[in-house]
């Protein structure tokens, strides 16, 4: 069932992530030429300082394109609560 499967059985490897300065338009390179719809973003340590993801270029406050409200954000919070009431 798909709920309890494991992030390890469904990530893509090898991970490809970005470094924070890394140019905006590399980055959207890369999402295409590895067909992905997100990165993490990682400090020269190693370590998640963020994700970039396909909405965020297409999501643009400064393009007039960023959406009013955050809609999925309700849905996912319905679904985890879904989620935890099926898991008791």
């Amino acid at each position: 069932m798909v709920l309890l499967m494991k992030a390890s059985e469904v990530m893509r490897s090898p991970a490809v992530s970005v470094a924070p300065n890394c140019r905006v338009i590399d980055a959207v390179r890369l999402l295409m030429e590895t067909n992905r719809r997100g990165l993490p973003v990682v400090d020269s340590s190693g370590i998640l300082v963020g994700i970039v993801s396909e909405s965020d270029f297409l999501r643009r406050v400064e393009l007039g394109t960023a959406p009013a409200d955050r809609p999925w954000f309700d849905q996912a919070s319905g679904l985890t609560k879904l989620i935890s009431g099926a898991a008791s």
